[in-house]
């Protein structure tokens, strides 16, 4: 007989959107992510959140609509070379 756990998790339907398109890209079930990633999280002495805030997601679309009718001015190279990196 196997035991089992149950854990509910409540979160907005923007996040929850996001969980289903990583599982997707990886092929798990929102159940194994989420188990997959609680375990790793819990079992890491580092535990990194990169998931950005509704304000950064806000000015990343901004930023990426604004891109959308404007030219950049450099290449990738000459930005490099811009800023010496």
């Amino acid at each position: 007989m196997a035991n089992a756990t149950t854990l509910s998790i409540k979160t907005d339907p923007e996040t929850k959107a996001l969980m289903q398109q990583a599982t997707e890209r990886i092929g798990l079930s929102v159940n194994a992510f989420v188990i997959m990633v609680a375990k790793n999280a819990a079992e890491s002495d580092e535990i990194i959140i990169k998931n950005p805030a509704a304000a950064e997601r806000a000015a990343l679309a901004q930023a990426l609509q604004y891109n959308t009718s404007h030219d950049a001015e450099m290449d990738w190279e000459t930005l490099k070379a811009h800023y010496g990196v």
